[in-house]
């Protein structure tokens, strides 16, 4: 590296060795991380009469639970403000002035709502495998906890709890 001395370049190489193992840890965590919410999804699956497999698939295996809890409109609603507000948000740094700030809130205003909505399928979540609003906050706060939680655990399905109010509701 030509201007540097030989331990500027040491140092740099160290700190690039460093980051390297730091980025072979954290996608090594990310892939256990993601094989260990797998397990509880398939478990979830199983438990409720769905096939397995089906957690293996990202966003599918979201969806798929949105069709166990709650409803598959509320997985596309969720989906569709995600990208509304990521596609917003890469676009409000180009902008100025009024729209600049009415577009920020905009996006605020779709993030919380994705937020909003999330916390609203974990409890639904919750109460389809029959907890309640402690298991949501648990759901909530420590998602990977407690999905294993549901899923190894000895809660049983207790079917589409939204769906049964909505048929009440009608009648």
């Amino acid at each position: 590296m030509a201007g540097l001395t030989t331990s500027q370049a040491a140092g740099f190489a160290a700190f690039m060795g460093f980051l390297a193992g730091l980025l072979v840890v954290l996608v090594v965590v990310g892939i256990i991380y993601y094989v260990l919410l797998v397990i509880a999804w398939w478990k979830l699956f199983t438990k409720a009469g769905e096939k397995g497999w089906k957690a293996i698939i990202p966003f599918y295996n979201y969806y798929v639970q949105c069709k166990l809890t709650w409803a598959p409109k509320f997985f596309w609603i969720i989906i569709i403000l995600s990208v509304l507000a990521g596609v917003i948000g890469g676009m409000v740094q180009s902008m100025t002035g009024t729209v600049q700030v009415i577009m920020s809130f905009v996006t605020l205003a779709a993030y919380i709502a994705v937020i909003v909505l999330g916390i609203i399928s974990d409890y639904r979540l919750s109460k389809a495998y029959g907890h309640g609003g402690g298991f949501t906050v648990g759901l909530v706060f420590l998602n990977f906890i407690f999905m294993l939680i549901l899923g190894l655990g000895k809660s049983k399905y207790q079917g589409n709890v939204y769906l049964k109010d909505q048929k009440k509701k009608k009648k």
